[in-house]
C-alpha cells in the first residue's frame, strides 16, 4: 500500500508542472515582457477553439485563435510579430489575427492601406496577407491586376525585397506568372539544351575546320575521333602508342597529325 501511495506521489509531481505550463494565461504576460501591457476586450468560443481580442499599450488590437492553451514561447512569437507588423512604415493594419497550431503560427494581415515604395497595394489584395512562422517567416497570398490572380510567396528577408516582389508582380504580372509557371521552366530548359548541342556541334566543327587547315591533307571526322577515343580511353597513351593502334586499323596518320589533334582536343602539345 505504501509503495503505491509513494508512485502516486511520484506521477503528481511529474505532472503537476506540464499541467501548469500548459495552463499559461494572457494575464500574466509580463512574464514574458516586462514592457508589454495587455487588455482582452473579448473572448469567445468559435468552432475550432478559443479567439481572444485583445489591445496593447499602444491601442493596437489584434486577435488570437487557439485550440489549445498557447505556451510560452508561442506567445513571445505572438507578442514579437506583432509589434514587427504594426511598427511597419507603410503599412496601416485594419485586421491582425494569429492562428496557434500546432508547430506553427499562421498570421492573417488585412491591411487598411499598404504603401510599398511609393505605391499604394492595398486594392490588390482584397483578402490581404497571409504568413506563417515556424522557425522562420514564410508568405503565401494572391494579388489582382488586370483579372489576373497572381499568386506571391516565398520567405520573407526584409521588408524591401519583399516589397519588390509585390510591385515585380503587379507592374508585369504575365511575365511574373510565366517565370513561375512550370511549362515555362521546362521551355527554357529544352531551349537551353538544344543551345548547348548546337554550340558543341560547332566547337567540334570549328576543331575539325582548324585541323583541316592546318594540314595540306584533309583528315576525316572519322580518323579524329578515332584519335580522340584511344586518347580517352587511355589518357597516359603517347602518340606513339596512337599511332601503333591506328596502324593496326589501317589508319595512316603521321605524328605530327597526331600531335596537332592532341593539341586541339586535349592542350597537349609536343615538340
Amino acid at each position: 500500500m505504501q509503495s503505491k501511495i509513494i508512485f502516486l506521489i511520484i506521477i503528481f509531481l511529474f505532472f503537476v508542472p506540464l499541467l501548469q505550463a500548459q495552463e499559461w494565461s494572457w494575464d500574466n504576460i509580463k512574464e514574458l515582457k516586462e514592457d508589454e501591457e495587455l487588455a482582452i476586450l473579448n473572448k469567445v468560443p468559435v468552432e475550432n477553439g478559443t479567439n481572444m481580442t485583445l489591445k496593447d499599450k499602444n491601442q493596437h488590437v489584434f486577435q488570437i485563435t487557439f485550440s489549445q492553451p498557447v505556451n510560452d514561447l508561442a506567445a513571445r512569437n505572438i507578442l514579437r510579430l506583432k509589434d514587427d507588423f504594426f511598427d511597419w512604415t507603410g503599412l496601416e493594419i485594419k485586421e491582425l489575427l494569429f492562428v496557434v497550431q500546432t508547430n506553427a503560427i499562421e498570421i492573417s494581415v488585412l491591411p487598411a492601406e499598404f504603401i510599398c515604395n511609393g505605391t499604394n497595394v492595398t486594392g490588390n489584395m482584397p483578402a490581404g496577407m497571409l504568413f506563417t512562422y515556424t522557425d522562420l517567416l514564410q508568405y503565401s497570398f494572391r494579388l489582382t491586376k488586370d483579372n489576373l490572380f497572381i499568386r506571391i510567396q516565398g520567405y520573407f528577408i526584409d521588408k524591401a525585397r519583399f516589397c519588390e516582389q509585390i510591385l515585380d508582380a503587379l507592374n508585369n504580372p504575365t511575365a511574373y506568372i510565366r517565370k513561375r509557371d512550370p511549362e515555362f521552366f521546362l521551355a527554357k530548359l529544352i531551349q537551353l539544351q538544344d543551345d548547348l548541342d548546337r554550340l558543341r556541334r560547332e566547337y567540334t566543327m570549328l576543331r575539325w575546320a582548324v585541323i583541316t587547315l592546318i594540314n595540306d591533307e584533309k583528315i576525316t571526322e572519322d580518323t579524329i575521333n578515332q584519335v580522340v577515343e584511344l586518347k580517352k580511353n587511355n589518357p597516359m597513351m603517347d602518340i606513339s602508342a596512337i599511332r601503333d593502334k591506328l596502324d593496326e586499323k589501317g589508319i595512316e596518320l603521321s605524328k605530327g597529325e597526331i600531335n596537332v589533334i592532341l593539341t586541339i582536343y586535349f592542350n597537349e602539345y609536343k615538340d
